[in-house]
Parts: structure tokens; C-alpha cells; sequence
């Protein structure tokens, strides 16, 4: 978002989430929902993004889009917002790059439920960063944390793109049986 009061805000938050804070009934996470529930210049700004893919989907022939929402309160996209954005932008090769890291953290900071982003529009979910998330802290290993890896299979295309995106500290070994985890949830 453009609103730089916003933007602080959301960012205050999300540093709280990740220094583990829990902000369910948070007074101060109430107060920004209500804030940007009030802010119009996002609209513009949604608008001014789907004019740039437009544009740019028509300039380059055979690429496709994948947007991520931000993990902050601040961003942009939202379930809604990318509806909107999709319905724009219906015939052009726009989608979703659905990341559970991101999910559980906008949810953890009162923000929309994990399953409205995997049922907003599966056939339009382009990749998949598959990490674990806990308790503010994202790139963690499949099975380490809270995110339902089977879920995710049951909505995510099966061609989709799929990255194994975790910290770099782990070793060989664990990545290797996270592969198989990942295999046993019917991932590939």
C-alpha cells in the first residue's frame, strides 16, 4: 500500500508476529483492519496493477504471472483483491503463487483464513512454495510446523510449479527426507 501510516502499521505487526507475539483480539491489529478498511487508495493502486500485467502479458506472448501476496498487513492483495484482479484479467496468464508461509502469517495477524487463498481460484494457482510455518517463523521444513500439507495437495494443480523454499541452515539429510515427506503427501 502507498499510505505510508498504513504501511508502518502493518509493519509493526508483522515484527511483533515474528517475535512470536499473538495478536487474536489485539486492540492494535483491530485498529488497522478498520484503518484500511477506510483506505481508497488501494483501489486505484489495484487498478494501476492490473493496467501494468495488461501491458505487460501483451508486450511478452507466452509468459505467465504468478503474484504472491505480501506477508505484511500492508499488501496489496488480498482474497478479494485478487478476484477482482483475476476477473480483469480473465484471458491473460495470471495466477497465484500460493505460499503457506505467507498465508499463515497474514492469518496469524488477523488477516484473511488460509483456506480463502487455496479456494479463491485452484485452477489459477500457478506454484507452490512448499515451507512449514509456526508461530511467526516461515522456511521451515514440510512437517516442522502447522501448515497442512495435504490440503494443499487436494488444491493445487498438479502441473503447478513446486519449490522447496526453507532456511538455509538445514542439513543434506533433513531436505532429503523432506523430499520423501513431501512424496508420501503426493507431492512432486
Amino acid at each position: 500500500l502507498a499510505k505510508e501510516t498504513l504501511v508502518a502499521s502493518a509493519e509493526q505487526l508483522l515484527s511483533r508476529k515474528r517475535a512470536g507475539a499473538n495478536l487474536d483480539g489485539d486492540e492494535a491489529c483491530e485498529q488497522f483492519l478498520l484503518a484500511l478498511a477506510d483506505d481508497s487508495s488501494s483501489e486505484q493502486q489495484l487498478e494501476y496493477l492490473v493496467r501494468r500485467l495488461y501491458s505487460v502479458c501483451h508486450s511478452y506472448p507466452g509468459l505467465q504471472i504468478a503474484l504472491r501476496p505480501h506477508p505484511s498487513p500492508a499488501g496489496l492483495l488480498n482474497p478479494e483483491y485478487f478476484r477482482l484482479l483475476l476477473g480483469e484479467l480473465s484471458e491473460l496468464p495470471v495466477g497465484l503463487w500460493y505460499c503457506p508461509g505467507t498465508v499463515h502469517t497474514r492469518m496469524d495477524c488477523g488477516l484473511e483464513a488460509v483456506g480463502d487463498w487455496l479456494e479463491l481460484a485452484p485452477d489459477r494457482i500457478f506454484g507452490c512454495s512448499l515451507q512449514d510455518y509456526a508461530d511467526g517463523v516461515t522456511h521451515l521444513l514440510p512437517g516442522d510446523g502447522v501448515v497442512d500439507f495435504q490440503s494443499i495437495v487436494e488444491y493445487i494443480p498438479r502441473d503447478c510449479q513446486k519449490v522447496l523454499t526453507v532456511a538455509p541452515a538445514y542439513p543434506k539429510e533433513d531436505l532429503l527426507e523432506t523430499v520423501r515427506l513431501l512424496y508420501y503427501y503426493g507431492i512432486k
